[in-house]
């Protein structure tokens, strides 16, 4: 195909209208959306395509105004019709990255932007509609990232997911398109684990078609793409020349190479036989022993040092980080939060005397048996870990953790069965972490003052923004035991299930920030929160959102207005030990 000179409807009210011919081998792609009375530009594209960008826009969206231009990224084939535009009269509000927008002032704008990373990583239109921002740093530029529409599962991308082209086409339908993806990646990412690590993120979502800024749009088999990229090699230029042939040094021989190389294998053949000793029993991310191998130890422990009598203790204690990690990982990405749970850790590890043990339990909890201890010689210890943790300057931004402490003898006291006193002594910790956090965080709490918890069935948080909805659910759920929280949107939902044990989450479908699909989707992600029933509250309940709603696991979905009988028994049913859905 020569070029493509008109608009081509896409469907779901997206628009390709531009450009129409090839730069070089780039296919630069520019998207319309019409949503009601929004109009969002997705490039805007370079600037000698203006007068066939301002063509096109017309025949699509007539003579309503673009409200929205949305920028990937900020090179002149992508960004710099935008200064073009203002001059014609455009209003326009940018949405791009803080960082995006910095060099976008080159340009001389007088724009308003939206700076996405300051709006919690998303864009509400008039409609109702939401676009999830999600960041792909470094692919190719530092704040990189991708535009997700929930309405349309469409992923619009900068560069990730792009691809060189032999001709125009709209559809990625040809037998070479693989290859010539792969080249563009192998020219443009800068590595394997960076592209990898984008890839994993987006095979999260529910994307059916992927819109890239330069090349065909890819549909149907999408998965298979991002697995066929999570293995690809990239960095081309270096891999091909070698390093010191870029700066000008001796260049190195192949028999070199090899004979390196099969020393790392060796290497690697003898780490492997040492790692696969210890991995079943170790967290991957902490170094730390892993929840599984706690159980069984914490058991065996507790029925050993049970008969031990003296001043000295057995302590554990359950630290929590108190900030919000699906925020930092939205924010960040999935590197730095494994990053912060390493450092975390590793603060820990160094502190606790050798007699002791440490374990990740689940998310962002992280436990520590210390045996035969003084009970205010553990509490000062914990206080001078906690304190460190508050002080480092390691982390991508300051984190704070909250300590619960429970000890042998007093779960001992309370429970005469000893093949249940180690697991009373875990859920008493953990109670206490929870009271800690409450709190305020960033505290050590063993006091008793959570006895009275133990009247409780089970948390439950309520996500609506319907304040008499949340009020009647909550009285009538507090009447009949259950400790209630309460979210006003999605995302404030996501902060809590960060720093709450939370049992069951039962949430309007249509709620602001993040909707019950981005709520369930981001629960998923999250080994903390992915085996949280959700039970779905709307009035809206057609096919379709059952359809999507199971597809994420949701298998109670009431339409309002609800019997509290019917919710009442699902409730008590999703909260017995070992149901789950």
């Amino acid at each position: 195909m020569g070029k493509i000179q008109d608009p081509v409807d896409l469907g779901g009210g997206f628009f390709r209208i531009g450009s129409s011919q090839l730069f070089g081998e780039l296919q630069a792609n520019i998207y319309l959306l019409l949503d009601d009375n929004d109009v969002l530009l997705f490039g805007p594209g370079a600037a000698v395509n203006v007068q066939e960008l301002k063509e096109n826009i017309l025949k699509c969206a007539s003579r309503r105004p673009i409200t929205t231009i949305v920028v990937h990224q900020q090179e002149p084939v992508s960004s710099s019709a935008l200064a073009y535009l203002e001059h014609e009269g455009s209003h326009a509000v940018v949405a791009t990255h803080r960082r995006t927008w910095e060099q976008l002032q080159a340009y001389g704008l007088s724009s308003q932007p939206y700076i996405i990373d300051e709006h919690e990583w998303s864009l509400r239109l008039a409609s109702g509609r939401v676009l999830q921002f999600l960041p792909t740093p470094y692919l190719y530029q530092p704040d990189a990232f991708a535009t997700y529409d929930r309405a349309t599962g469409t992923l619009l991308t900068g560069a990730l997911l792009s691809s060189f082209s032999e001709s125009m086409s709209i559809y990625a339908d040809d037998e070479g398109f693989l290859d010539r993806l792969k080249a563009f990646h192998r020219a443009n990412m800068p590595s394997k684990e960076f592209l990898a690590s984008a890839i994993q993120l987006l095979a999260d979502w529910d994307i059916e078609r992927v819109m890239p800024s330069y090349g065909p749009i890819l549909r149907g088999d999408v998965r298979r793409i991002f697995s066929e990229l999570a293995e690809l090699e990239c960095g081309e230029l270096v891999r091909s020349e070698g390093l010191q042939t870029l700066y000008g040094g001796i260049e190195v021989t192949r028999l070199r190479q090899e004979v390196e190389a099969l020393r790392k294998l060796n290497d690697e053949l003898k780490h492997s036989i040492a790692v696969s000793k210890d991995r079943a029993i170790r967290d991957p991310v902490t170094d730390l022993y892993s929840e599984i191998f706690y159980k069984s130890f914490i058991d065996e422990e507790v029925a050993i040092r049970s008969s031990e009598t003296g001043a000295e203790d057995h302590v554990l204690a359950v630290f929590g980080i108190d900030e919000n990690i699906a925020q930092i990982e939205y924010q960040y990405g999935s590197r730095e939060v494994e990053a912060l749970l390493h450092g975390v850790a590793q603060i820990i590890g160094e502190n606790l005397p050798r007699t002791s043990m440490a374990f990740r339990l689940h998310g962002a909890t992280i436990a520590a048996w210390i045996p035969a201890i003084l009970f205010d010689r553990a509490i000062e210890l914990f206080d001078k870990i906690r304190y460190q943790i508050e002080t480092s300057k390691a982390f991508v931004e300051p984190v704070t953790v909250s300590v619960g402490v429970s000890t042998l003898a007093e779960a001992a006291s309370m429970q005469p069965d000893l093949e249940k006193v180690a697991a009373d002594m875990t859920d008493l910790g953990i109670r206490r972490l929870r009271f800690a956090r409450r709190r305020g965080g960033n505290t050590i709490y063993f006091g008793s003052g959570e006895e009275n918890e133990g009247e409780i069935k089970a948390h439950i948080l309520i996500v609506d923004d319907d304040e008499v909805n949340v009020d009647v659910l909550k009285t009538y759920l507090v009447d009949e035991g259950y400790s209630i929280l309460t979210a006003a949107d999605g995302q404030e939902a996501l902060g809590i299930l960060g720093k709450e044990i939370v049992d069951l989450v039962i949430t309007e479908l249509m709620v602001p920030k993040a909707d019950a699909y981005l709520l369930r989707e981001s629960m998923l992600s999250k080994s903390a929160t992915k085996d949280i029933p959700v039970v779905v509250i709307s009035h809206l309940k057609t096919e379709l959102t059952i359809r999507r709603a199971n597809r994420l696991g949701i298998i109670h979905y009431l339409q309002k207005p609800i019997l509290l009988e019917e919710l009442l028994g699902i409730v008590q049913n999703l909260t017995q030990v070992g149901i789950s859905a």
